[in-house]
């Protein structure tokens, strides 16, 4: 195996670096990009949005929407509103494009055996959309031209490839039983990004604007970029370079024939955790928006700093959180137990924070939901093992294509619930109703097969070995008893036979 034959430090330095700049980068760029649009469209509505945060920040700003207030309050809303369109709209233009593009990379990568391709695509696309934002800064072009650069990223195949590509090359270069935890490693290095990026964006917003901290974004793109060209080897030694045609119909079929396929565990295990996933995605990544604005909304009025600081802090508990509990549920609990113990978490941050009207409310909400990460690298470790070695490219280009769907579902269910409650004294409301979608995949879990590693499937196999000898054994045993028997039975036999015979002869002897 390729891993194997790499010295010990660079095991875990092939796609590592490659998805923790893009995670930077990526989730650097949500709130710089959702702030910035936030403070543009305060400027047009005449929203004191930056007077607010000019003192006390971090304990709120009640005393401004405190009375008969009523133009601050419409104020507000009509830019929350408006702010919510537009992450809506970048979504939208995000998502079609990058579900266009995926359901062809997967197979491809399967055919021609090369990840690298798939690998670099959405890092050029971030690269590219990090340009158009730029330029909207620089000249202040209207805020709808976004979209542009959405479109961009998400014609590159956006996370979808690139979640698909470094999922499938960690499944081609390492063993099946170690494949969750490298998974959750790589989970814990996208959170990684997003805490030291969210840590840092607040000071570069509050210091130098929103175009220094988009520079960053650029070069964390071309880093990234970079590695994947010259540092990362391919997962097979000896990749394909016959002219595979790359929009191929077959694709499609291939990508169907996963799901068709009967499989050892059963076919309904395995389309049962893509919906389960999906709908985790769904509760977890489609909240993303909603959540900065809930924070920047009265009586909590967050600047950048404060939700940098938070996000971070959030993104810091999910990654550790996520890596530990692998390994630590794993070694107490079975595989569905953690999966459960992991939405619970997610359930626990979701209540606490629709409840929030303090900071200190806030950040106390993550430490709920410190397992909550875990779930996800588990669902892809046990659909791995379901699916051939042959079908890994396919499979994660389908669960990528399912993700990314699912949160632009989630973005379009929750934006709109959020904006349509927007009126209503308690603003939390959609995060009770996340959480109780969260409940679906918590009940369902328990009707999932799930196949056993190859640890397991050894000991298994070395235990039925041993139950087979000693039923043997016990045959064996059975057959001598038997044989003794018969050999008994035929010496009493011959020893009667014997006694008959004597009185005869004397007889004749007188």
């Amino acid at each position: 195996m390729l891993r194997k034959k790499l010295p010990t430090w660079r095991r875990y330095l092939t796609v590592e670096p490659v998805i923790f700049f893009y995670a930077y980068g990526l989730v650097m760029s949500r709130p710089i990009f959702g702030q910035y649009v936030y403070s543009v469209i305060s400027q047009l509505k005449g929203f004191p949005y930056e007077q607010l945060l000019l003192e006390k920040e971090g304990l709120g700003c009640q005393e401004h929407f405190a009375g008969a207030n009523n133009t601050l309050v419409d104020l507000e809303k009509e830019v929350q509103s408006l702010a919510t369109k537009i992450d809506t709209g970048n979504m939208f233009f995000l998502a079609i494009p990058s579900l266009i593009m995926a359901p062809f990379w997967g197979p491809w990568t399967d055919k021609s055996h090369r990840r690298k391709p798939a690998l670099l695509a959405p890092v050029i696309g971030a690269f590219l959309g990090s340009v158009v934002m730029l330029m909207v800064m620089y000249f202040e072009w209207p805020l709808y031209v976004t979209f542009i650069g959405s479109a961009l990223t998400g014609l590159s195949g956006f996370l979808t490839t690139l979640s698909l590509a470094v999922m499938s090359y960690i499944a081609d270069t390492t063993e099946k039983n170690e494949v969750a935890f490298r998974l959750a490693i790589i989970q814990m290095l996208i959170f990684m990004g997003g805490v030291v990026s969210q840590l840092t964006s607040g000071f570069w917003i509050h210091r130098f604007g929103f175009i220094i901290p988009t520079w960053i974004i650029l070069g964390c793109n071309l880093i990234s970029g970079l590695w994947v060209i010259f540092l990362v080897p391919e997962s097979h030694e000896k990749a394909s370079h016959e002219k595979h045609n790359f929009f191929d119909i077959k694709s499609l079929k291939v990508l169907v024939n996963v799901f068709r396929k009967e499989r050892e565990v059963g076919r309904k295990s395995l389309l049962l955790l893509v919906v389960l996933g999906a709908i985790i995605t769904l509760t977890t990544m489609g909240l993303g928006g909603v959540t900065d604005l809930f924070v920047m909304r009265s009586p909590l009025c967050f600047g950048p700093k404060l939700v940098g600081y938070f996000l971070a802090y959030r993104m810091f508990f999910s990654g550790v959180g996520g890596a530990v509990g692998v390994k630590l549920l794993g070694k107490f609990f079975s595989e569905l137990t953690a999966c459960g113990i992991s939405i619970v978490s997610q359930i626990g941050e979701m209540v606490l924070l629709a409840f929030s009207t303090r900071t200190w409310l806030v950040f106390v909400a993550p430490m709920l939901g410190c397992f909550k990460s875990s779930v996800n690298p588990i669902i892809a470790s046990i659909l791995s093992r379901i699916v051939g070695d042959d079908e890994q490219g396919s499979l994660f280009c389908t669960i990528g294509m399912i993700n990314i769907f699912s949160q632009f579902l989630g973005v379009m269910l929750f934006n709109n619930v959020y904006e349509r409650t927007l009126h209503l004294t308690f603003g939390g409301f959609v995060f009770l109703l996340c959480a109780a979608i969260k409940l679906i995949p918590f009940c369902f879990f328990r009707c999932v097969q799930v196949p056993p590693t190859k640890e397991r499937q050894e000991i298994r196999e070395e235990m039925k070995l041993k139950d087979d000898e000693k039923n043997g054994n016990k045959q064996e045993d059975k057959l001598f008893e038997e044989n003794g028997k018969v050999e008994d039975q035929e010496n009493e036999n011959e020893m009667e036979m014997t006694d008959q015979q004597k009185p005869t002869c004397l007889t004749q002897t007188k």
